[in-house]
């Protein structure tokens, strides 16, 4: 199983919603008669049939009078109905598997095509019935001339039709630029995430770096008083020695530390610290003339700082 994110959740919940939305679509009427403000409509489940339910049928089949024309529409639209079911349930099952095993870019690419394609579907779904429903108004148009002065030219002057399967093609649309827009602002957190942290990184090398050369100039004014201390008679040449040999193998781990972290640093900062890196060896050399260090601790002390900063 993949890592479960926040992310994946939403991104997942959004293509999931287009998928169940596609069956929900199947609800609408894809076709409807209306007549002061009543309407008797025909939903896409009852086209599974495919077939019109018996009164809507001998009502179109006695306005339009062409029996081919509707049987025509009925198999047309029942088998867009049941490919949308089916379209729509293919679409859970892949989601679902690409949740748990479909690597990141996998589910990307699967999510976007099955939302694309849905709502491609829908939009398809919302079209189709205007030019079956154009018909039949032009059939009322025509039965209503008809009939004129009859007083029934009135009812069909007030007969409409229409569709309610639009709702579900502006639905998925909103599904669709939803899922883009949902995946754009997770990606600009990731890659701000990802360059906070980065940055935080980097300021903390940079401490770390600026803290050990700053220790070295310590450790130089540290043997400048043992040295003081051991010309006074304070302590002894044994003191002085293991002391010295204390701090300066404290330093050079030290500095062995840090080696790494400063390959890491920018180019500019890496400059920067060999040139702090030879003042400070500048100074060891100082104290070797001064007699402070000895020729060996010069050299462990030269061969610290270059592997530091020297590749």
């Amino acid at each position: 199983m993949k890592n479960i994110t926040a992310r994946k959740i939403v991104l997942y919940s959004v293509a999931l919603l287009s998928a169940i939305m596609l069956i929900v679509g199947l609800s609408f009427s894809v076709t409807f008669l209306s007549l002061s403000g009543e309407k008797e409509g025909v939903s896409g489940f009852e086209l599974l049939a495919f077939k019109f339910p018996e009164e809507f049928r001998l009502f179109i089949i006695s306005v339009c009078n062409d029996k081919a024309f509707i049987e025509f529409y009925e198999v047309f639209f029942g088998i867009t109905s049941l490919l949308t079911l089916v379209l729509s349930i293919v679409s859970i099952g892949l989601m679902i598997l690409a949740f748990f095993k479909f690597d990141k870019k996998k589910e990307e690419i699967t999510s976007i095509i099955l939302l694309a394609v849905s709502l491609l579907v829908s939009i398809g779904y919302a079209v189709l019935p205007v030019f079956f429903n154009r018909e039949i108004s032009l059939s009322i148009k025509r039965l209503a001339e008809q009939m004129s002065g009859t007083g029934y030219d009135e009812i069909f002057k007030h007969m409409t039709t229409g569709t309610s399967a639009f709702i579900s093609a502006i639905i998925q649309a909103v599904i669709f630029v939803g899922y883009i827009v949902c995946l754009i602002v997770f990606k600009e957190k990731k890659a701000s995430k990802k360059g906070t942290i980065e940055k935080a990184k980097q300021k903390h090398r940079d401490l770390e770096v600026d803290k050990v050369f700053s220790f070295e100039y310590s450790i130089i004014e540290l043997l400048k008083e043992y040295k003081n201390l051991h010309n006074e008679g304070v302590i002894t040449q044994e003191e002085y020695f293991n002391k010295k040999e204390e701090v300066l193998n404290s330093s050079n781990e030290k500095i062995k530390e840090i080696s790494s972290l400063i390959k890491n640093i920018p180019f500019e900062e890496v400059i920067k610290t060999r040139k702090i890196a030879v003042e400070v060896l500048r100074e060891y050399k100082k104290l070797l003339e001064s007699q402070t260090i000895l020729e060996n601790e010069y050299d462990a002390k030269k061969e610290a700082l270059l592997y530091c900063v020297i590749d």
